[in-house]
């Protein structure tokens, strides 16, 4: 059985193990805030994810249901009579 010692501030009464996690932990803090950053950026583009998904899906079904009623387009300068409409 192995056993670790430390001499941790024999001269100076400094406890340097403790010093040093905390050093550590202050140079690791702008990693940490970039990961918490690219986290929620991520959560935004999922949202934004989602809601092209849905948009997709709704033109999908409006389109089916244009295609059972017979309607060629929803757009009034495509129908024929807009021929005899004057340009704007």
């Amino acid at each position: 059985m192995s056993s670790s010692t430390t001499v941790d501030g024999l001269v100076s009464g400094m406890n340097t193990t403790q010093v040093i996690a905390q050093l550590m932990q202050l140079a690791a803090q702008p990693q940490t805030d970039l990961k918490n950053q690219v986290a929620q950026e991520n959560t935004v583009i999922s949202a934004y994810q989602s809601v092209k998904a849905e948009s997709a899906s709704t033109r999908a079904r409006t389109g089916i249901i244009r295609k059972r009623m017979g309607v060629r387009t929803s757009f009034p300068w495509q129908h024929s009579y807009s021929r005899h409409m004057p340009n704007f």
